[in-house]
């Protein structure tokens, strides 16, 4: 028991966030701003990211030149549908290599 309190201790804050999770199969349609709009985890993240001005949002991505392209063509997608592009952060290390992993991380004052 304790032995998982410290590593719940030890875990970065997103991780013990509300993680919401996008998949390449979503990913992989044709994308427009309605359709990268449509997309519930884009669409439920970017909601609470507007309600939470105190708040940036983290990409985990999966690591390797494909996982590279995607999360900075879903940076670009996320800045052209008007989030600020200093409030988002890329990390590479999602935990599968279809997904990229969204939280939102409280910003220090």
């Amino acid at each position: 028991m304790r032995a998982l309190l410290i590593l719940l201790l030890l875990l970065p804050l997103p991780l013990l966030a509300d993680t919401r999770v996008l998949t390449l199969a979503e990913w992989s349609v044709p994308r427009n701003g309605g359709t990268v709009l449509a997309m519930p985890p884009l669409r439920e993240t970017i909601a609470e990211l507007t309600r939470r001005p105190e708040t940036s949002l983290l990409l985990r991505y999966p690591g390797g030149e494909a996982g590279t392209l995607w999360a900075e063509e879903l940076r670009a997608w996320l800045v052209a549908l008007a989030v600020d592009p200093q409030r988002i952060e890329l990390h590479r290390g999602s935990r599968t290599a279809d997904t990229i992993e969204l939280s939102l991380n409280e910003v220090e004052p």
